[in-house]
């Protein structure tokens, strides 16, 4: 009796032991607080500048500012003073950029990369050598040189969003859609382009139907290991290999907050209004690899409630004041995931962030303050940082 009394207490010691060691081995998630600013860069400027890229080693950023006629390209250091400016147009050596991406430094610092139309250059940053690394590329049916639609350089090639008209632009017609090739690369070695991914059969473009114009742009970032791919207006990241042929892993759907989005109409009947889904819809407007977790932002869109009120606007100023106050009563949101997509955290974006001048450089996520409202004295740049645990930050975002 007295043995097996030793051994049922010795089996329950062991028994203790294995939970304990299973215990510490399940994986912990730790969750994300919120964004906070790090610190700021404040260049004396007058006017609407955009962000375009920042190079920490170097203590550089590049912006520019735009008119009706031209534009000029800024090389400013972090202590705020402008090092170099540069007109963009047909009468400088640089001539028209028609920018598809926002200009970025190489990795050396010493020269900027300009993704445009037809050209893809680079250009010192006094703009007084320009090397034109390919022509031929095509006019473009979306244009927005915002960080979101940023260039990654990866194994040799730069991979850009595709927005160009590689083919007749019907995309009234299903088969417009399988044609498309929504991400290309240049490949610096060979000296060529190759425009290759298609929709994954999974996604809601697949599908035969249409979609309302531009629903369908992308959005991506490299990990380590994966290409990681958002689409305007489907609520869904699609993952693929990193590496040629860019194999199709897998698709994560996402819990968005009352995300509005079209499944589309079939061929030949009314698509919705371009402008009407460009501010009533929701809309996946960013996607970034920082610190080995994966960053989405995205606007839900109008809520049902407000579709209702929005219904019933007589002029253009009630419209303009319904959109003022719907986005401040529902503000684009960031969710974070960690490499597996286990979510971390989903909170607004602090209201000096626009999501897509969101980017990630040297271990930190940079933005330029936006104020559409008023101008101001300076030009803004925060460095920031996802906070772990606790409330939702927005510290010091003024």
């Amino acid at each position: 009796m007295k043995f097996i009394v030793i051994w049922l207490v010795l089996l329950a010691l062991l028994s203790s032991c294995d939970r304990s060691q299973i215990n510490t081995e399940e994986k912990t998630i730790e969750k994300i607080g919120g964004l906070i600013k790090v610190d700021s860069i404040q260049i004396p400027f007058l006017g609407t500048p955009q962000l375009h890229d920042v190079d920490p080693k170097n203590r550089n950023v590049v912006f520019m500012q735009s008119g009706p006629d031209e534009e000029e390209v800024f090389v400013a250091n972090f202590d705020g003073q402008i090092l170099h400016s540069f007109d963009a147009h047909g009468n400088t050596m640089v001539g028209f950029l028609r920018l598809m991406a926002p200009l970025q430094f190489n990795k050396e610092g010493s020269r900027l990369l300009a993704f445009g139309v037809p050209h893809i250059k680079q250009i010192s940053l006094d703009g007084e050598v320009v090397d034109v690394l390919f022509s031929g590329n095509t006019a473009y049916y979306s244009s927005n040189p915002a960080p979101n639609n940023e260039l990654h350089v990866h194994q040799g090639k730069i991979f850009y969003n595709n927005h160009m008209n590689d083919q007749e632009f019907r995309w009234d017609r299903a088969d417009f859609f399988k044609k498309l090739r929504l991400i290309g690369y240049y490949d610096l070695v060979e000296k060529e382009k190759n425009n290759f991914l298609k929709f994954p059969d999974e996604s809601v473009y697949a599908s035969g139907r249409i979609f309302p114009h531009s629903d369908w742009i992308s959005h991506f970032t490299f990990s380590d290991e994966y290409l990681h791919v958002i689409f305007n207006g489907e609520p869904a990241v699609y993952v693929y290999e990193a590496n040629t042929p860019f194999t199709f892993v897998k698709m994560i759907e996402l819990d968005l907050k009352e995300f509005q989005f079209s499944n589309g109409v079939p061929e030949g009947e009314q698509v919705a209004d371009f402008m009407e889904t460009m501010i009533t819809m929701g809309k996946m407007i960013n996607i970034k690899f920082h610190n080995n977790m994966i960053v989405v932002c995205y606007s839900s869109g109008f809520n049902a409630q407000q579709m209702k009120t929005w219904a019933t606007a007589e002029s253009p100023q009630e419209r303009n004041e319904m959109i003022n106050r719907f986005r401040s009563e529902s503000p684009p949101r960031i969710q974070v995931f960690d490499k597996d997509y286990n979510l971390l955290a989903d909170f607004p974006i602090p209201i000096h962030i626009n999501p897509s001048g969101l980017f990630e450089r040297d271990g930190f996520l940079w933005a330029a303050k936006h104020n559409p409202d008023m101008e101001e004295d300076f030009f803004t740049i925060y460095k920031l940082f996802l906070e772990k645990g606790g409330e939702v930050a927005e510290k010091n975002l003024n």
